[in-house]
């Protein structure tokens, strides 16, 4: 345990840490929409293909969907932090 850790309350930790993964995920469904953006305006310029020379519609409608599904699950992280850090608020360490 490092110094400042050893300082500080279970609360204040995990206050931190709910703060600082709030907003890496906040910042995750940004990048899940902006990814998903640029995928849509490639497909309708034309500018991806599949590999089997195949309609890319299909694949490109997945990855759209993972993206999304990945920024909600950065939501729901957020949120179960949130809880995390109400729960702990009221801990101590003995003294």
């Amino acid at each position: 345990m490092t110094e400042l850790a050893s300082t500080m309350t279970p609360g204040e930790i995990a206050s931190q840490a709910a703060h600082a993964i709030r907003v890496l995920n906040e910042l995750t469904p940004q990048l899940c929409e902006h990814l998903a953006r640029f995928l849509v305006i490639q497909h309708e310029d034309g500018q991806l293909a599949h590999d089997s020379g195949d309609d890319p519609d299909g694949r490109v409608t997945e990855v759209i969907e993972a993206l999304t599904a990945a920024g909600q699950a950065a939501d729901m992280m957020t949120a179960a932090l949130t809880e995390a850090r109400a729960a702990s608020a009221s801990l101590n360490p003995v003294r």
